[in-house]
């Protein structure tokens, strides 16, 4: 039993450890420091067929990096990267895909519709107000009241 533990430990290591290095490949991308050429060839190897669950994860963590900066009609290579998206709307349906990687489909595809600004209160990072909001809130209140 302990070493079942050990190897899931190490494997949620290894993942995270992944997913790290897609975040910082992605801010390479943005940067300009890497052609966009290694963004397509490396969404291309994330999303081969027959569907690796591990790898779509990791597209969408590469695209919630790189979407922001790259999705626009100014970059010359959007047309590329909207065929990426269509490729990953088709996948959102597919019953190939596992659930929980349709679903993370999805909401990478609601992010970018939401125009890569994250609305969803699930995901927002809400804390107890400070004293300062406390008093804003307080005071915006008070000049509504009549």
């Amino acid at each position: 039993a302990e070493d079942a533990d050990q190897e899931e430990e190490a494997e949620a290591l290894r993942k995270r450890a992944a997913l790290g290095n897609l975040r910082f490949i992605g801010e390479i991308l943005v940067r300009g420091l890497l052609p966009p050429s290694e963004l397509f060839t490396l969404a291309e190897d994330l999303r081969q067929t027959p569907v690796v669950p591990e790898k779509l994860e990791a597209l969408c963590v590469l695209l919630t990096v790189v979407g922001p900066a790259l999705d626009t009609q100014e970059w010359e290579h959007h047309d590329q990267l909207r065929i990426i998206f269509w490729d990953i709307r088709g996948l959102t349906f597919s019953p190939g895909v596992p659930m929980r990687m349709r679903c993370l489909l999805r909401d990478l595809l609601d992010l970018r519709d939401a125009g890569w600004v994250d609305a969803k209160a699930a995901t927002q990072e809400r804390g107890p107000k400070g004293p300062k909001q406390l008093r804003s809130t307080a005071a915006s209140e008070s000049s509504q009241s009549p």
